[in-house]
């Protein structure tokens, strides 16, 4: 992926597919769910010819309901 495309990669309607079933809201949907239901962080990182690397860090919440039983 180029730089461009990685700098674009979570915005809505953003999309790197010509032709039908290409939105370019999944990424969108997937960055907002990260960031705000989830309270967590995602970041894109690309070498060209390489792949392509997404890294979703999220906090380790400890079940309390689990410690009861």
């Amino acid at each position: 992926m180029k730089q461009e495309q990685v700098e674009q990669i979570f915005n809505p309607f953003y999309t790197s597919k010509l032709g039908i079933g290409s939105s370019g809201l999944g990424m969108s949907v997937v960055y907002n769910i990260v960031t705000h239901s989830l309270n967590g962080e995602i970041s894109c990182h690309s070498e060209l010819g390489e792949g392509v690397t997404l890294t979703i860090l999220l906090d380790l919440v400890e079940d309390d309901k689990r410690d009861e039983e």
